[in-house]
């Protein structure tokens, strides 16, 4: 870039940063050399296997557990130097949350108030308060008992704690488990909106969360950091080459059309065609497929032969690579190759 010139790109405003971060119990290493840096307005879902040293690396930057060595950063604080100033700009929710069952909700949420500010008082703990359980949706449960309450509620519950005072960082481990399918919609809705004016980092074990929620990713392997970047970065990292057609027509053409790109060494696969019950692979409809373009057979060829067989093209272009793709191939790719593609 020359004298004078900008760039394009906005400017990050970092809220979460590590050098070098490890964490070792006795002769194990749990979490080995973590190094990145995370921005306000970003949604990050950390991803790895049981024992990737997930919850390890999540109890290190709320707090909770001392790195063994390497350097963290809260909004630029160091915790060891500045732990309260440092830890009132996060807001955690650990996977097993530690509720106590003879508590209402409303009494263990002023509780967990009282000892993480207790600079706030009155009036603006108790808005503080009513603000973080609205936003959990707690309402209806205020005066119940923690011990009645479902594993989804519970969830709401650590969720609120995690809500209260507004921290600019929110860090959540498995934040929708034992959830409802309308609960975690919800949830799900409230951490994109919570998202614009913060920076969240989850945990999920399940890919389809993180993939229809997060915007960046982490991928950890036997404690180590071995991708990370926007979706759409860890995509094009896997991508196979293989092209997405969404097409209408007769299933006649629809057959011939499957049955030359077979001949062609294409590989096409059907993922849907009409409705969702249909017994039949194909009829006079929708037809969306995947296939391998060939030396003889690009996407430009492809098109061409469907619009001569009568078909409508309404969509077409490079596929999509999943998500659990992506993680599978890093995941299962050896340590030294994952090291050198950073």
């Amino acid at each position: 870039m020359t004298d004078g010139e900008h760039s394009l790109e906005p400017k990050r405003e970092l809220l979460l940063e590590t050098r070098g971060l490890t964490r070792s119990f006795g002769s194990r290493v749990a979490v080995d050399q973590l190094s990145f840096a995370l921005a306000k307005g970003e949604l990050w879902g950390l991803l790895g296997e049981n024992g990737a040293g997930k919850t390890t690396t999540l109890r290190m930057l709320a707090g909770s557990l001392g790195p063994t060595s390497g350097t963290l950063r809260i909004q630029g604080l160091d915790p060891e130097t500045e732990p309260t100033r440092a830890r009132e700009r996060i807001g955690y929710m650990p996977e097993a949350p530690p509720l106590y069952p003879e508590l209402t909700t409303e009494e263990y949420l002023a509780y967990r108030a009282a000892l993480k500010r207790p600079e706030l008082r009155g009036a603006a703990r108790k808005q503080a308060l009513a603000l973080a359980a609205e936003r959990a949706g707690l309402s209806s449960v205020k005066k119940r008992l923690l011990g009645e309450l479902s594993k989804g509620y519970r969830q709401r519950v650590a969720l609120a704690d995690a809500l209260y005072g507004e921290p600019p960082i929110l860090i959540l481990d498995e934040p929708t488990a034992g959830m409802d399918p309308r609960q975690v919609e919800e949830v799900h809705h409230l951490l994109r909106e919570l998202s614009c004016e913060r920076l969240i980092l989850l945990s999920s074990h399940v890919l389809s969360e993180v993939e229809s929620l997060c915007t960046h990713a982490l991928v950890l392997v036997s404690g180590r950091l071995v991708q990370s970047g926007s979706l759409r970065e860890l995509r094009e990292a896997t991508r196979k080459g293989r092209l997405a057609l969404r097409l209408q027509g007769t299933e006649a053409a629809l057959r011939q059309l499957l049955q030359t790109l077979e001949e062609k060494g294409a590989r096409p696969e059907v993922l849907r065609a009409g409705p969702a019950d249909a017994e039949v692979p194909l009829y006079s409809g929708s037809c969306e497929l995947e296939l391998d373009p060939t030396p003889h057979l690009s996407l430009t060829d492809t098109l061409a032969l469907a619009l001569s067989l009568g078909l409508t093209v309404e969509g077409a272009g490079p596929r999509p690579t999943p998500l659990r793709e992506v993680f599978e191939r890093f995941a299962s790719a050896p340590l030294a190759q994952k090291e050198t593609s950073l």
